[in-house]
């Protein structure tokens, strides 16, 4: 059964990175969103697996509310949360608000961007198992 992700990021060339490190592998179907108007919208039409949310989207809506917009239509999925910011009180907030994990956009980021997914995907599987 392939997981369907939904990744939204105002930087496209990150978004071209994230498709480029998960396309190959044939158990991901993603979906990547520029804002989060085009997010909406993808999530009015399909179900997630998972999803990862840059925080820092738009004046209108952000990444941590957007989550909680997804929550309500995707109770129990994994979301993941990330920032170039990475001090305490954006890491607090995003997960008082509710995400499954955060992620910096460090330097160390890409690199580790496709384990982090599976790792994400994972919890979902287990909250399926219990």
């Amino acid at each position: 059964m392939k997981n369907r992700i939904l990744i939204t990021d105002d930087d496209r060339c990150l978004l071209n990175a994230y498709r480029a490190l998960l396309a190959p592998d044939p158990e991901l179907v993603l979906d990547l969103a520029s804002g989060p108007a085009q997010a909406h919208a993808l999530m009015a039409k399909h179900h997630y697996d998972a999803a990862l949310f840059d925080i820092e989207l738009s004046a209108d809506e952000d990444g941590v509310e957007l989550m909680q917009g997804f929550r309500r239509a995707h109770p129990g999925t994994p979301v993941l949360l990330m920032s170039t910011r990475d001090d305490e009180r954006t890491v607090s907030r995003c997960l008082a608000a509710g995400a499954t994990a955060f992620a910096s956009k460090n330097r160390d980021f890409l690199p580790g961007f496709t384990a982090r997914v599976h790792r994400l995907l994972s919890r979902r599987t287990r909250a399926r198992c219990s």
